[in-house]
């Protein structure tokens, strides 16, 4: 038989001094470590969702850190005046005395958009001032379906809910972008005051004149007095010499 494996004293150090630097490593990163970062220059900012704003205030500060802003928002899921969001965010690590921003929720209900289409941007206004509401952006765009100046579509739309005191954006009408009227007589009327006059109406004026700048009444016209004519459309004019 073979006889049982023998360890010298100096290994048996060795192991017993690995052993117990592996422990200590251990018991460092596990035990110690935590303690010099919560009491260091560094710290874990604390999750302070659902916390009403003097309790957050409260475990910010037992972690050395303080409340710098505080802002309101709009939460169907978080009840009145507790934590809705919050930066740094939850379990972060860091420097100590750093301040925390956190969002805090107006409530549970917010304002109903009133139905604004069709109306007027002045009156859309009032109704949404009263409602708690402000005009937020607008902007413009031709409608076959809407005169000019109404309300075509709002974002967020009626009957959505709203933070008292947001605002809501408005889709305008400029009216259709094919308007037709019918050609005035602009025979033996001055140039200056027919091109003034079709130019306002959205024409393009071309004049055949003999003088420049055109200077007299106008002979001819196309097209002719009574055609109908698109906005955008031109105009081509003759006029004669001026007296």
């Amino acid at each position: 038989m073979k006889g049982k494996l023998k360890i010298s004293p100096v290994w048996a150090a060795v192991l017993i001094a690995l052993g117990a630097f592996v422990v200590g490593v251990l018991i460092f990163n596990f035990a110690i470590m935590p303690l010099l970062v919560a009491h260091g220059d560094e710290t874990r900012v604390p999750d302070l969702r659902l916390s009403t704003v003097p309790q957050a205030e409260r475990l910010l500060r037992e972690q050395g850190l303080t409340l710098t802003e505080t802002q309101l928002g709009f939460s169907p899921d978080v009840p009145k005046g507790c934590v809705v969001s919050q930066y740094p965010p939850p379990f972060a690590i860091v420097k100590r005395n750093r301040g925390v921003r956190i969002s805090v929720s107006s409530g549970e209900l917010g304002v109903s958009v009133p139905e604004l289409k069709g109306q007027s941007l002045r009156h859309a206004e009032i109704v949404l001032g009263r409602a708690g509401l402000q005009l937020g952006r607008v902007c413009q765009a031709h409608s076959g379906d809407m005169p000019p100046d109404v309300i075509i579509s709002t974002y967020p739309g009626p009957g959505a809910l709203v933070e008292e005191g947001g605002s809501v954006d408005m889709l305008v009408s400029l009216g259709s972008a094919h308007v037709e009227f019918m050609m005035p007589r602009l025979v033996g009327a001055d140039i200056g005051e027919v091109k003034k006059v079709l130019e306002s109406a959205g024409l393009l004026v071309q004049v055949d004149s003999a003088t420049l700048p055109p200077r007299g009444r106008v002979t001819r016209q196309h097209p002719a007095y009574g055609t109908k004519i698109r906005r955008g459309a031109v105009a081509y004019l003759t006029v004669g010499r001026a007296n």
